[in-house]
């Protein structure tokens, strides 16, 4: 999807449940989305995380958070929403002891 001009591509994810929308164009500006789930380990950042997905971390761009972490996997794959957190974009998420996480990217 393309936002206030051909030049400005914007992503949209398929929404969590509860949500209308993940990502997308809003008055000509892209949204945020949540990225995908994942197991974290050492060295994993969502700065990093939202660079593989083709975005980056948006700082608290998520209803004023940045990350969503799960305890248990399965509700992350089905797209349940999840515990959220305000960690800063660098923040090594192998120190969490969640299974599985998602960034908020742009």
């Amino acid at each position: 999807m393309h936002c206030g001009g051909c030049d400005q591509p914007c992503e949209v994810k398929e929404p969590l449940v509860g949500q209308e929308s993940n990502g997308g164009c809003i008055g000509g500006i892209c949204q945020p989305w949540w990225g995908g789930c994942f197991m974290p380990y050492p060295g994993d950042t969502c700065a990093s995380r939202c660079s593989a997905e083709g975005g980056r971390c948006a700082p608290l761009g998520c209803d004023g958070t940045t990350l969503m972490i799960y305890d248990v996997d399965v509700l992350c794959e089905l797209a349940e929403p999840g515990s959220v957190d305000a960690a800063d974009c660098t923040a090594d998420l192998g120190t969490f002891t969640e299974t599985a996480v998602r960034c908020c990217c742009k």
